[in-house]
């Protein structure tokens, strides 16, 4: 009996043992993890993951490209996306799309060398995001690749990138970027609504600057295009600090509404290789004052400076054969402008061509019947040479601006004269081919009354007619 009443604690331990065995067994793997991580595991056939409970997410590839998640497909981190905060990638030739996308906390990012894309929307949404290292050998950056990554203030682009795709920094925090000299493509809002960035120099490798590609950025101040072609269209439309604007020699076409409301422009000048002007390109800007052409720009819009109030003056380059005679101002929709001609030369000489002082800012230029070998009844004259014949032209008025630093003469053309005086005349030293043709045209007929403008840096030709 005793051997009985034993045999029942035994076995109540047994069966107690039994019970807190099986249940550790059914416990969850991730439960209990004395790695310290978050998850891990394969990414298919491309390498593996693993999220450590530091917020480091590490992936190691095999020397391929990572597969895109697109069409509800989602990378195997997805799950702890809010976690990560780092992520070092190792053996990848290209980061596929949404790879990283709508990571909240993600604030760095390490990429390996080998690495040749980025694909769309790689980064889109990281608004924590504020570093990240590309490598060279880096050609392509998909559209929204960096998109709405809003603390991101800064980038360097490799030598070796040639595309930036659509939208690729759209809504993104940058205050500066300085592009390779290989790029050759920028996308359609790449840099739309960027409202943080200041300056931009576009290099003349890159053959477009896609529509809306600078849209928005209201702190940018200063735009160089280095020779790019093409300017799409409104493709600065919205930059209301923009004052500085260099349109190098190469561009050639200025699309749609391209500069539309950049109210604090003042002044734009047109290379010679500019051709063709769109509709509204800079439509409404309030402020623009003066636009100077260095060429003929054959194409043009007669709004393409529409609702710009205060613009008074377009300038273009005078020759004998320009394409500019016959136009007015409102054939650009500048209704309160005058079309002014400029030449190159701005020196006024005396008879051995010593130029005058127009600088120092006292005296006046005096010209008189004791300066030049004419008769009284000829006195203020000026020659100009062409082809060894000096055309004489009146000297209407003399008169020296308050600064003493310009001179305007009315001139009008009253005879040819057969010999060159050789002691006492005062003559204006400029290409004759140029200035012969301001007062008269090729055969000879006046073409009217012109106000000329001689200063250090060029003369100007207004018609007074």
């Amino acid at each position: 009996m005793k051997k009985q009443r034993n045999e029942k604690p035994s076995r109540l331990l047994s069966l107690t043992l039994a019970f807190a065995m099986l249940f550790t067994l059914t416990v969850p793997a991730a439960a209990v993890d004395p790695a310290g991580l978050w998850g891990e595991g394969n990414i298919s056939s491309y390498g593996t993951w693993a999220l450590a409970k530091d917020g480091v997410l590490t992936i190691t590839g095999n020397n391929n490209a990572l597969p895109n998640y697109t069409s509800g497909a989602l990378p195997p981190w997805s799950d702890h996306a809010d976690k990560i905060q780092s992520v070092v990638i190792t053996g990848c030739t290209a980061i596929g799309e949404q790879t990283f996308m709508a990571c909240p906390n993600l604030t760095d990012v390490s990429l390996p060398e080998g690495l040749t894309k980025i694909g769309s929307q790689a980064f889109k949404n990281c608004s924590n995001l504020t570093s990240i290292s590309l490598p060279e050998g880096l050609t392509y950056i998909d559209q929204m690749a960096f998109m709405n990554c809003s603390s991101l203030t800064s980038i360097t682009l490799p030598e070796s990138l040639t595309d930036l795709n659509r939208q690729a920094f759209d809504g993104s925090g940058l205050t500066e970027i300085t592009f390779p000299s290989n790029l050759t493509y920028i996308g359609g809002a790449a840099f739309y609504n960027c409202k943080n960035l200041t300056e931009v120099t576009i290099p003349s490798t890159v053959t477009i600057i896609n529509e809306n590609a600078f849209q928005g950025c209201t702190a940018l101040k200063t735009v160089t295009v280095q020779g790019c072609p093409t300017i799409g269209e409104q493709a600065f439309r919205g930059c209301t600090s923009l004052t500085d604007l260099t349109l190098e020699n190469g561009v050639s076409a200025i699309g749609q509404l391209a500069f539309k409301d950049c109210i604090a422009l003042t002044t734009v000048v047109f290379p010679g290789s500019l051709n063709f002007l769109s509709d509204w390109s800079f439509d409404g800007c309030a402020v623009l004052t003066e636009v100077t052409f260095q060429g003929s720009c054959d194409g043009y819009s007669n709004n393409t400076f529409a609702n710009c109030p205060e613009l008074t003056k377009l300038r273009y380059p005078y020759s004998k054969s320009s394409s500019w005679e016959g136009r007015s101002p409102s054939d650009f929709g500048a209704l309160n402008a005058k079309l002014v001609a400029y030449g190159t030369t701005s020196l006024v000489t005396d008879a051995v061509g010593t130029p005058l002082d127009l600088s120092s800012g006292t005296g006046t230029l005096t010209i008189t019947s004791s300066n030049i070998p004419f008769a009284p009844a000829e006195a203020s004259k000026v020659e100009n040479y062409s082809s060894g014949y000096p055309n004489l032209v009146d000297i209407a008025s003399v008169s020296c601006a308050a600064d003493a630093m310009s001179v305007e003469l009315t001139l009008e053309k009253v005879s040819t004269y057969t010999s060159r005086a050789t002691t006492g005349e005062v003559y204006i030293n400029l290409d004759p081919a140029v200035f012969a043709a301001e007062i008269v045209d090729d055969t000879g007929a006046v073409i009217g009354d012109h106000s000329i403008t001689f200063s250090a840096t060029g003369l100007e030709i207004e018609d007074l007619d």
